[in-house]
């Protein structure tokens, strides 16, 4: 589910990734967090000219040109 999207480590709690699902909650984290999860994270350089803006449709970040 989370493969090929991008998230920020220090943003808001909402924007983490869904990581697991307790009693019908949603928990965000980071990768690995959750008991037996395989996640690893892997940074992203953002070069000059481009940006990382949130897409709601996929709940991730694209980078896109500035």
């Amino acid at each position: 589910e989370l493969n090929s999207k991008i998230y920020k480590w220090n943003d808001e709690y909402e924007r983490l990734p869904v990581i697991s699902i307790k009693q019908g909650t949603k928990i965000h984290g980071y990768p690995a967090q959750a008991v037996n999860c395989r996640c690893i994270a892997r940074p992203v350089w953002i070069l000059n000219g481009y940006k990382a803006e949130w897409n709601e449709n996929s709940q991730s970040y694209d980078i896109v040109r500035e």
